[in-house]
């Protein structure tokens, strides 16, 4: 037996979650709608540009990284970018530094993350500043980083596109669909048609879609905070459906 409110007010509870449900769901097609976009703008260029001389990734971004190790580190709590973080919500998680059982790499500030680990599963990240802590990601993860916020829409737009994805996934060795891994040295070689002017002006058109997808997840994963703790109040009468409602 469990108890549960009135049928009136379990019909107003679900009115409430679904609003919030409405929500989310607006801003995932939204930052779909806006990876679409990016896409297609990035695609334009690439076009427009074959007469262009090319240049790699590892020469035009930082491929350097540096370890986190957990054992002799001073944090308490870091903002961890994992793997299962990022099917579950495309989120990082605040972890307890002593609950890390191995080496991170150190994320850097205008950083873009996609995994080397069965690349035909497309996890494309854009990692965010978290002021308080110190930020890390699981070594399955390739990262590169621009010198600024245009440099990382333009990184973005490349890593995300199914040209870069196509090309990644046919370097990766291992068994089908199981533990495919492509190496990082394969993603700093991926050239691009280059002109320093032509590729600026990309940046500039792509930084405020970023920064709105970014803005749209971050709405999201406070709308879903939100759910989850108005639900349990809501069903156990600690909260009413008025106070919610306010």
């Amino acid at each position: 037996e469990i108890l549960c409110p009135p049928l009136e007010e379990q019909i107003q509870i679900g009115r409430i979650l679904s609003a919030i449900d409405d929500k989310i769901e607006n801003n995932k097609k939204i930052n779909h709608h806006l990876e679409e976009m990016i896409d297609a703008i990035f695609l334009r260029y690439i076009e427009s540009s074959k007469q262009l001389e090319v240049k790699k990734l590892g020469e035009l971004f930082d491929t350097k990284t540096a370890t986190f190790n957990p054992a002799k580190a001073s944090e308490e709590k870091v903002n961890h970018f994992s793997l299962p973080a990022f099917d579950a919500s495309q989120y990082p998680l605040v972890d307890e530094t002593n609950n890390i059982k191995s080496n991170k790499n150190i994320i850097k500030e205008y950083s873009v993350l996609f995994s080397k680990l069965n690349p035909s599963t497309k996890r494309v990240w854009v990692p965010f500043p978290n002021q308080d802590l110190n930020s890390v990601c699981s070594t399955e993860f390739v990262s590169l980083a621009g010198k600024d916020k245009i440099e990382q829409a333009i990184l973005f737009a490349i890593i995300n596109s199914q040209i870069f994805q196509d090309y990644f996934v046919a370097h990766a060795t291992g068994t089908t669909n199981s533990r495919q891994r492509t190496k990082p040295s394969v993603a700093y070689e991926f050239e691009i048609p280059y002109n320093k002017n032509l590729l600026y002006q990309l940046g500039r058109t792509l930084s405020p879609l970023l920064t709105q997808l970014e803005d749209n997840l971050h709405q999201i994963h406070k709308i879903t905070q939100i759910r989850n703790e108005l639900l349990p109040k809501l069903l156990s009468g600690e909260l009413s459906v008025t106070q919610a409602a306010k």
